[in-house]
């Protein structure tokens, strides 16, 4: 009986002793596997738009980035009128800019301190042969 207990105290001793080292290093690993911090300055740059018709282009995922910059080319002969609106859902969306773009021109639009999930654009006023607006965004930080 004596054995038996001091074989089990071994055993129980032994148990602990390797799920202790087991949990540290478990903790040690986690710690240093850690992700590392954002950069201020990422970017995302991505065609928003690219139209020939009266038309809305898909939703841009830009979450994390505060200032954004734009270049709209028109390369129509007629005036068209593009809008840039953020959303928080992709969803619901607020107009952030309204450019009014004269024949075959090239517009640039900078919108500062706007945290929005998602962009997007649009263009009325196409109307025509060999219409064609294309909204860049060129990203931000």
């Amino acid at each position: 009986a004596s054995s038996a207990k001091s074989w089990l105290a071994f055993l129980i001793k032994n148990i602990m002793k390797k799920l202790i080292c087991g949990l540290f290093l478990v903790a040690t690993s986690v710690m240093a596997s850690q992700f590392p911090p954002a950069f201020a300055l990422n970017t995302i740059n991505a065609t928003l738009l690219s139209a020939t018709t009266n038309q809305t282009g898909a939703a841009l995922y830009v979450e994390g980035v505060k200032n954004h910059t734009f270049v709209i080319v028109n390369a129509t002969t007629r005036t068209n009128l593009v809008t840039i609106q953020g959303s928080l859902d992709a969803t619901n969306y607020v107009t952030l800019n309204l450019t009014t773009n004269t024949a075959v021109s090239t517009n640039s639009v900078v919108l500062t301190a706007q945290r929005w999930s998602y962009l997007q654009a649009s263009v009325s006023g196409l109307t025509g042969t060999n219409c064609n607006t294309v909204v860049e965004y060129l990203g931000g930080n």
